[in-house]
């Protein structure tokens, strides 16, 4: 017959689209594990490059945005299990620079974040992206 193949045919899965994806910008405060879930409890910044408000500036960057916070306000939200986290200062390459854009399981990240000698990534800003209740990414700003 002229209609049928013999090559296998691919079931393509289209990703699942959300609605209204939340990026926003945050310096995290705690982790928390309990019941197997993890919550991230962060307090919300705002990045801006408006130059004549210059009081409200916590960290300047480079390109001349900078991040500021007029209200010190905590938020608890879920993290995925499967969510996505991407750190800039993790860990080293060989040479001793930071590995960019380095993807990192979120048990790894909860380790590092909880260990007090790495307090520094309370003062590190974040992205989050969420899409309802939980977080689906998390990406480290990298301040030179």
């Amino acid at each position: 017959m002229l209609s049928c193949k013999s090559t296998k045919q691919e079931k393509i899965i289209e990703p699942v689209k959300t609605e209204n994806p939340q990026n926003r910008f945050c310096f995290i405060h705690d982790i928390k594990e309990e019941n197997q879930k993890a919550t991230l409890i962060f307090d919300l910044i705002e990045q801006n490059n408006d130059t004549s408000n210059s009081q409200s500036k916590i960290i300047e960057l480079p390109n001349g945005f900078y991040f500021s916070n007029n209200e010190k306000k905590f938020e608890a939200i879920e993290i995925d299990s499967f969510s996505v986290i991407v750190l800039q200062t993790f860990s080293f390459n060989e040479d001793g620079n930071f590995k960019f854009n380095e993807k990192v399981k979120l048990t790894d990240f909860m380790n590092v974040f909880t260990d007090s000698t790495n307090s520094r990534f309370k003062m590190i800003p974040f992205r989050i992206v969420s899409t309802g209740t939980k977080i689906d990414s998390l990406f480290e700003i990298y301040i030179p």
